[in-house]
C-alpha cells in the first residue's frame, strides 16, 4: 500500500505539472490493473482534469468497464 501512496503521490506532482499525459497498464491477469486505472481515473478527476481511458484488451472473456 505505501508504493501505492507514494505512486498516487508522483502522479498528483506530474499532474500539477501537467507532465502526465498518457499512461499505458500493463500486466498479467487478475492482478488489479483495472482497479488501477479507475484510482487514477479517479485522483484525475479530483483533480480538475477531464481524462478519458480505452480499453484494449481483445483476449479477455470478461469486460471489465471502467466507470
Amino acid at each position: 500500500m505505501g508504493a501505492l501512496l507514494a505512486d498516487s503521490c508522483a502522479l498528483r506532482r506530474r499532474l500539477r505539472a501537467r507532465l502526465a499525459r498518457a499512461a499505458q497498464v500493463v500486466g498479467p491477469t487478475d492482478v488489479g490493473k483495472s482497479s488501477l486505472c479507475k484510482l487514477l481515473l479517479n485522483y484525475a478527476v479530483r483533480y480538475g482534469f477531464a481524462p478519458t481511458a480505452v480499453d484494449l484488451d481483445i483476449g479477455g472473456a470478461r469486460r471489465a468497464c471502467l466507470a
